[in-house]
């Protein structure tokens, strides 16, 4: 099996399975592609997982969820961030905004 990581990019903090891992403005104020805390957690995660070994080319995989907001700059640096930590396989999601009371 894959492993399939929940990044959420919600306004304020990335997340990774519910944990906030960094924060949206630390990560855009880093210098680079490359957001260390979001890589350290994926490295943590890739090492928890056993991958088959006819699996092994198919890369990990990793969902990156945001809203249609999302600034690029941000998604560019997730993304990024997931290849260099081996989770090759992506996939987007879009979340809606919440409604208004």
């Amino acid at each position: 099996d894959i492993e399939e990581l929940e990044h959420k990019a919600r306004r304020q903090d990335i997340l990774v399975d519910g944990r906030k891992v960094t924060s949206v403005n630390e990560a855009l104020a880093t210098a680079g592609d490359e957001i260390a805390p979001l890589k350290a957690e994926l490295a943590l995660h890739a090492s928890k997982k056993v991958v088959r070994e006819e699996n092994k080319a198919q890369g990990r995989a990793v969902t990156i969820m945001g809203d249609r907001d999302i600034p690029y700059a941000l998604l560019r640096k997730v993304m990024a961030t997931a290849a260099r930590a081996d989770f090759s396989d992506v996939s987007f999601a879009v979340t809606k905004k919440d409604a208004k009371a």
